[in-house]
């Protein structure tokens, strides 16, 4: 007989987060077939040098047949002292997670508001509590601010009756996973919000020197990012003048004791004595209570393993920074967030690392989907993930001789894909113009040589991506006040421009087309090659061109935006030549990300075969994926001092050739 166990569950069970626990050590190492003792552990931000002596031999005395003190009172008086605040401003709890639940249970809020990415554990234990989840997207890379101004509004806007109090904002710094710090007056700008105040500093220990990532979103708002405050890596100093502010610490990082969970927080007494009231009596168990304080006790002796993993930090950003295809982003905790910028996807990385017994963390949240996360280890695990990363580099380097691209002697081209902007299409009154017009809206200067030079370092297949980068990155001029669109911001305003209103007509109408179809007729009907299109467009935006143009009989192949990761991502490459039943053929592109997308899908094949040269990866026509990379020079970049850089650059991402016309395809295919 059935039996449903859902009709004793709460109704929204289905709607909750699962949760997904890191696996022990030994489960791990069974799995992936490496000893324990040869793991390397860079996937949970901890202190691989673990407790102190002296932390070791007070557990070891600890009465552990005796229940722990519920009022934590020895705890929260070394606590109190150690920050310098009242110790009845002080709670612990069974890691800084029990501490965000307790507070939830006693707040009710009807909104949580969560910048993301940011640390998932807010929104599963607000989820639990029946909270409503608001995300609010951070700018981009390498800040991640955290918007004031739309953040501001949310507060308002999910307040019952215009009572903002029990509406609370969740902000972390440094920010897990991208690093980056809130200075106190920042903090102080959200406080005067009047809702309450969630300041997660699990790391701050570890930040150490100027701002990396703050608050934006309005005049001046970030003006104080490049500023360094007295006391400017806490905001504990805060508490006593805004009540609304609770701040979320934890021995787990520093001290080494993620395997005990003590955490703690530090707020107004009032709202502290709540807390106690609600929690659970015996929280804090008697062996993190005695640890922790034995931490404080000795915490010079602490403090050298935090300054041994602050100098490793600084020798690990290095050490990535010397990978062509890894883009390290500067941090202040004790993790290194990283741009997987090629020749295979984040997850593959992490994927290899794995294999190798090397254990790091990527993430599935757009705005980090091509980024890796590396907890700082000591200098032997900094090693093994180098020489590991470099057994990647050598297969790249493997399709390459003398930094150009290697094309095997078993190359059998079927197939010709083409890129659609500044290939097929001129968009330099169109999407280019779009992307001018959008930054002045939101009062910044860019011009076509910015574009062509974001373009050409890479990752700027979304127009309305990058046009919310290239905002972010001007002030003009130097000093003025700037408002930090939000992405949707941009996006709304880009897709205004382009498309045109009921008033005016859209940039889009302003494209022309940069093929004679004469040559596509050529190269299908003659050469016998199959033609698809690989392109970040939206599939509208795409189509609409196509159809205008008399352009879409040709292809047997689109794919957009929607289908796959954009470029440099091979998957949108892969996927036209999967939609065309062929497995060998030509890429043409205008910018490094479209080389790249078409090497990469060669590499990814001889990367999964372990081979070390594209001759071995490519030894079968009939069975090896392989795509040869072709530069073109879009209008306006075939002459002076750009085509020589923009050359340089196809070049030097992996093409084969760089043609100045589409012509030029008759005599090379």
């Amino acid at each position: 007989m059935d039996f449903d166990i859902k009709k004793y569950l709460r109704s929204d069970q289905d709607s909750l987060e699962i949760y997904h626990p890191i696996k022990p050590f030994d489960v791990l190492a069974e799995e992936i077939g490496v000893p324990v003792d040869k793991l390397v552990k860079l996937d949970a931000n901890e202190n691989l040098y673990g407790p102190i002596q002296e932390i070791r031999d007070a557990i070891a005395k600890a009465d552990l047949h005796i229940y722990p003190d519920p009022g934590q009172i020895k705890l929260r008086r070394a606590i109190g002292e150690f920050l310098h605040v009242p110790e009845d401003s002080v709670i612990g709890g069974s890691g800084a997670d029990d501490i965000i639940d307790i507070l939830i249970r006693l707040v009710d809020p009807p909104a949580i508001i969560v910048p993301t990415p940011t640390f998932g554990m807010y929104s599963f234990l607000g989820k639990i509590n029946r909270s409503k989840i608001v995300d609010v997207p951070r700018g981009p890379a390498p800040h991640f601010e955290a918007y004031y101004d739309q953040i501001e509004r949310l507060v308002r806007d999910h307040a019952p009756n215009g009572e903002v109090g029990r509406v609370m904002v969740m902000l972390t710094s440094p920010n897990n996973p991208t690093g980056g710090v809130l200075m106190p007056s920042q903090v102080e700008k959200f406080c005067n919000l009047g809702c309450m105040i969630v300041l997660d500093e699990a790391y701050a220990e570890f930040a150490t020197e100027g701002v990396v990532g703050g608050v934006g979103g309005g005049a001046g708002a970030s003006a104080g990012a490049n500023l360094v405050e007295e006391g400017w890596h806490s905001a504990v100093r805060l508490v006593p003048q805004h009540p609304n502010l609770i701040i979320l610490r934890t021995f787990s990082k520093w001290a080494g004791l993620a395997g005990l969970r003590i955490g703690y927080a530090v707020g107004h007494p009032t709202l502290i004595k709540w807390m106690m009231s609600i929690k659970q009596p015996y929280n804090v168990s008697a062996v993190g209570d005695i640890a922790a304080r034995t931490a404080l006790t000795h915490i010079d002796k602490v403090m050298v393993t935090v300054n041994a993993i602050i100098a490793e930090r600084a020798r690990l950003f290095a050490q990535l920074a010397k990978f062509w295809w890894l883009e390290p982003i500067p941090t202040q905790s004790n993790f290194i967030l990283t741009h997987v910028a090629g020749p295979v996807p984040a997850s593959q990385v992490a994927s290899h690392l794995r294999s190798k017994g090397i254990l790091i963390r990527y993430f599935t949240h757009p705005a980090v989907k091509e980024y890796i996360r590396v907890s700082v280890g000591r200098p032997q695990d900094t090693d093994k993930l180098v020489e590991a990363l470099t057994d990647i580099e050598q297969m790249w380097r493997g399709l390459r001789q003398d930094g150009l691209f290697v094309v095997p002697s078993t190359f059998q081209p079927q197939a010709v894909l083409f890129d659609m902007d500044g290939v097929l299409a001129d968009v330099s009154q169109s999407y280019r113009r779009a992307i001018i017009e959008t930054a002045a809206h939101f009062g910044a200067n860019i011009t076509n040589t910015d574009i062509s030079v974001a373009k050409s370092a890479g990752n700027a297949n979304n127009d309305w991506i990058l046009s919310h980068r290239l905002i972010h990155a001007v002030r003009d001029p130097p000093g003025a006040p700037l408002t930090l669109p939000t992405l949707v911001d941009v996006t709304n305003k880009f897709e205004e421009l382009y498309q045109g209103t009921q008033a005016t007509q859209g940039l889009c109408e302003t494209e022309t087309c940069l093929i004679d179809p004469g040559l596509l007729a050529y190269l299908r009907d003659e050469k016998r090659m199959k033609l698809a299109i690989v392109t970040g467009r939206p599939r509208s935006d795409a189509e609409k061109f196509l159809n205008k143009h008399n352009l879409a009989q040709y292809f047997e192949a689109v794919v957009c935006m929607e289908d796959a990761r954009l470029k440099p991502s091979p998957e949108p490459v892969l996927l036209a030549l999967k939609q065309l039943g062929v497995k060998q053929g030509y890429m043409i592109g205008d910018t490094p990300d479209d080389i790249r997308a078409a090497v990469a899908a060669a590499f990814q094949e001889a990367f999964r075969n372990g081979s070390n040269s594209a001759e071995s990866s490519s030894s079968s026509s009939s069975s090896s994926i392989l795509v040869v990379g072709l530069g073109i020079l879009s209008p306006g970049e075939r002459s002076g001092v750009e085509k020589d850089a923009i050359t340089q650059s196809l070049v030097g991402a992996g093409a084969l050739k760089v043609i100045d016309t589409l012509e030029e395809l008759r005599a090379l295919v």
